[in-house]
């Protein structure tokens, strides 16, 4: 699982900072009170209690409240409706407050991304770098997004058609992950689907044989506690995913030693990522390997998703319920330093080794303890983890917002489960 920066999304704000944000009190708040409150739940990506605030949001300007329900649409997966939300009142400068314009403006730019207007993302960081009094964090944001965007520019837009809803069957390689075959270009080869994949991923030997053009530039992708790998970019003219072609989807190129497993001799050669799986709606994966594609009908209930940097879960904790990554392609489940900052204490503070973490960039170590057994609710399923590891210190050098990571090992024990992308709800089906 890697974040790259091509998916440059809000990056402003604190781990935290807003714990303990109330919305709710007995007394009339002012329009900058609330909309303060709703700052910090931005900052933390806190969108379960963001989504509910919306819901009666009391003291906001209507432009205020246009801001923040663009944001969320965006979190929603609902990106025309946030690039039209967010472009009619990011026009109108001094309806919002500069940190709220900046938020705007880098989310319009992901938006962009997200929907293959890369001329339009570029040009709205541009327009982020061109602001007075830029913060240091704002103007790296920004800079790291127009690098990444620049190799993009030109490409062409992806484009998908689906014939009707289908089937495919998928196996587990040695790793474990479900990978299942695809077509690029001509070549029929086994691929690793991963919901934590901002972006399709392909190991530059395999690029090579599909006959890519590389961009010119590399692109930064961030690891693991600070680690950093290049990238270059790429559009793939023609893939096939069963009954979907997918015409022109973009992907980040990687040294083949970034994609190879020493310890089993194997090497990943190519991960399908968001913007493919994205455009399937909706996909069940069940136990026996077969993937449901391109479904319809009513929403299942099952819980929220929201898309930030990574797919992301609303999970029931000894907290309350908490956001977690969403990873069907890793193996382990973990804990990370939010879900340490919260419960450490009631825990009793358990002891910390250093652990090896691997990922893009490399191999490092970092503090954890192992819980004999931590319970989750997973869209109403009661899962026991157990030995599981559980970070004290964030994984990511630009900050850790999220709970943990819900992978294979837990996702192995259901029936099936299904990620809704159209409606953005998770749901399982128990053995």
């Amino acid at each position: 699982m890697s974040k790259p920066a091509f998916r440059n999304l809000l990056r402003v704000g604190v781990v935290v900072a807003a714990a303990g944000a109330t919305l709710a009190t007995a007394s009339p708040v002012s329009a900058a009170q609330n909309s303060a409150a709703l700052m910090q739940l931005l900052d933390s990506r806190r969108y379960l209690e963001l989504e509910q605030a919306l819901e009666s949001p009391a003291g906001l300007t209507p432009a205020e409240r246009a801001f923040f329900e663009g944001v969320l649409a965006a979190r929603k997966n609902r990106i025309d409706a946030s690039r039209r939300q967010l472009s009619r009142i990011l026009a109108q400068p001094s309806l919002l407050s500069p940190a709220q314009r900046k938020i705007g403006l880098l989310v319009l730019a992901d938006d962009d991304a997200r929907s293959f207007h890369y001329a339009e993302a570029a040009d709205t960081y541009s327009a982020i770098l061109k602001m007075p009094a830029l913060d240091e964090k704002t103007n790296a944001d920004a800079t790291d997004g127009l690098n990444s965007i620049a190799a993009a520019r030109d490409f062409p837009a992806q484009a998908v058609k689906i014939a009707r809803a289908f089937t495919v069957v998928t196996s587990r390689n040695l790793l474990g992950l479900r990978e299942a075959p695809v077509e690029a270009n001509g070549a029929t080869t086994p691929w690793v689907l991963d919901s934590g994949a901002g972006l399709t991923t392909l190991s530059a030997g395999f690029a090579k044989r599909l006959n890519l053009k590389l961009s010119a530039e590399t692109v930064p992708i961030n690891g693991f506690a600070g680690t950093l790998a290049r990238a270059h970019l790429a559009y793939i003219p023609l893939l096939r995913f069963g009954k979907a072609e997918v015409r022109n989807s973009p992907a980040i190129v990687l040294d083949d030693a970034a994609l190879y497993i020493p310890e089993l001799k194997f090497q990943i050669n190519a991960i399908l990522g968001a913007p493919v799986l994205t455009a399937l709606d909706r996909l069940t994966f069940h136990a026996d390997g077969r993937i449901d594609c391109a479904g319809s009908g009513a929403p299942d209930a099952g819980v929220e998703m929201f898309q930030d940097e990574l797919l992301t879960i609303a999970i029931g904790t000894p907290g309350g319920r908490r956001l977690f990554i969403l990873d069907t392609g890793g193996n382990n489940t973990v804990l990370l330093s939010p879900y340490w900052q919260e419960n450490h204490t009631a825990l009793g503070n358990p002891a910390l080794a250093p652990v090896p973490v691997s990922g893009v960039g490399g191999k490092t170590m970092m503090p954890a303890a192992i819980l004999a057994e931590v319970k989750l609710d997973i869209a109403g399923v009661a899962v026991p983890l157990r030995n599981v590891t559980l970070y004290s210190q964030p994984r990511w050098n630009s900050g850790e917002y999220f709970f943990g990571t819900i992978s294979q090992d837990v996702l192995a024990q259901f029936e099936s489960y299904t990620i809704d992308y159209r409606d953005m709800r998770f749901s399982v089906t128990p053995r």
